[in-house]
């Protein structure tokens, strides 16, 4: 279910701010990724290919961009602010905060990690170009 959501923005174009944010952050930490390919070849005391590496090294990065991040969880947390405080005006919001927090932000980075794996696999020629000098 939830890959199917996150193919089914794919192939309305809405993933095409992660595949610029993927692009952006592997351009600017190109060599960050090229020492962690050595040290994933040395771990796994074996050829590891160029790929395979570049998932892991996003997996273990958890994150392309943490401005856009965040700005996209507070945005989630304001729709259920304003959800709730239609149903009661009463409701305080900082409570809704640390509700949705608890609730539903490590489903949030979860859902966010497979919606990258996704795009990478997607745009799998796009990234391996840009990696093709480390392999």
């Amino acid at each position: 279910m939830e890959l199917e959501s996150i193919r089914q923005r794919h192939q309305e174009g809405l993933s095409g701010e992660i595949k610029n944010q993927l692009v952006a952050c592997l351009q600017k930490n190109i060599d960050e990724f090229a020492a962690f390919f050595k040290d994933e070849k040395k771990a796994w005391q074996k050829e590891i290919d160029v790929f395979t590496a570049l998932k892991l090294y996003f997996l273990q990065k958890k994150t392309i961009n943490v401005r856009e991040e965040m700005n996209s969880q507070i945005e989630e947390m304001s729709k259920e602010i304003e959800r709730r405080t239609k149903a009661d005006p009463r409701a305080d919001s900082n409570q809704i905060k640390l509700e949705w927090t608890k609730q539903n932000a490590a489903h949030w980075r979860a859902h966010r990690i497979l919606e990258i794996i996704y795009v990478l696999n997607e745009n799998r020629n796009l990234f391996m170009n840009m990696v093709a000098h480390i392999a």
